[in-house]
C-alpha cells in the first residue's frame, strides 16, 4: 500500500550533497534525497495513523513495528515533520525512488496492527482430528463400496 506520494503537497523532496566516496564529482553534484513529510497535513494518512506516528494514540504492534516506530519518532520534528534521507546511489533519481519506497515500507509495517492470535489445537488435538478425518474417509469408502454391490 502506498501511503506517501510526491503528489501530496505535504510531501517535499529536497536534494543535498551526498557524503562518502565518489571522487571529485561528489563535491559538485547533489545526489542525496531528503524526504520531508508534514504528518499534520498529509493526505495519504488517516487521522488515526497520524496520531499513531505522532505518539498521540497507541495500538498493539509487533516487536519489529515497535522498533521501527521508535526509530521513526526520532526523525519527527516538534512541528510534526518526518524527515528521512537516502544516499545509497550516486543517482539522484534512484535515491528519490528509494526514499519513497523505504518510507512506504516502514509505514506499512508500523501502521499494520498486530493480528490477534487464535488459540490453536495442541499436538494431541491435531492427531485426534486427523484420525477422525481418516475414519470418516474410510467410512465413506465402505459405504460407496456397499452401494455398488
Amino acid at each position: 500500500m502506498t501511503y506517501i506520494s510526491t503528489n501530496d503537497p505535504a510531501v517535499t523532496i529536497e536534494t543535498a550533497r551526498s557524503s562518502g566516496a565518489g571522487g571529485q564529482n561528489v563535491n559538485k553534484t547533489e545526489s542525496k534525497a531528503v524526504l520531508k513529510i508534514n504528518l499534520v497535513t498529509c493526505k495519504g494518512l488517516t487521522d488515526t495513523q497520524k496520531d499513531i506516528l505522532l505518539g498521540i494514540k497507541e495500538i498493539k504492534l509487533s516487536d519489529q513495528a515497535q522498533k521501527l516506530l521508535a526509530k521513526t519518532k526520532n526523525s519527527i520534528t516538534s512541528e510534526g515533520i518526518l524527515v528521512t534521507t537516502n544516499q545509497e546511489s550516486r543517482d539522484l533519481q534512484k535515491n528519490k525512488e528509494n526514499v519513497l519506497r523505504i518510507i512506504n515500507q516502514a509505514l506499512e509495517v508500523v501502521l499494520t496492527p498486530e493480528k490477534e492470535r487464535k488459540e490453536g489445537l495442541t499436538k494431541e488435538g491435531k492427531a485426534k482430528k486427523k484420525a477422525r478425518a481418516r475414519q470418516d474417509q474410510l467410512r465413506k469408502y465402505k459405504d460407496q463400496k456397499a452401494r455398488l454391490r
